[in-house]
């Protein structure tokens, strides 16, 4: 469960860290 819990958590922060990337490369 711990697991599963950290990588639901890694899932949108990973997002979100694309998301800011792609509006520094933009």
């Amino acid at each position: 469960l711990t697991n599963k819990k950290t990588k639901r958590t890694f899932t949108p922060e990973s997002a979100i860290m694309r998301k800011a990337v792609s509006t520094l490369t933009c």
